[in-house]
């Protein structure tokens, strides 16, 4: 089976947009420890958005792998 990542309208799937947006919200600290102090003061301004999206992720990942278990699918 191969992955699609536009559909046949044009528009993307919403696995890879999901998967972008969480490589790059994961990703951000890590370039940010080795970046330097001008990226770890970048880091230091958005801090409340991390503190927010980490647990948004992983908490929507758990809810739809537990809403796909109990539906059986």
């Amino acid at each position: 089976m191969k992955l699609k990542i536009v559909d046949d309208d044009g528009s993307l799937q919403g696995w890879f947009v999901a998967l972008c947006t969480t490589g790059i919200v994961y990703i951000l600290p890590v370039i940010a420890f080795f970046g330097g102090e001008s990226l770890q003061a970048s880091l230091i301004n958005i801090e409340g958005y991390l503190k927010v999206v980490y647990p948004l992720s992983f908490g929507s990942w758990l809810a739809y792998k537990g809403i796909k278990a109990v539906a059986g699918k």
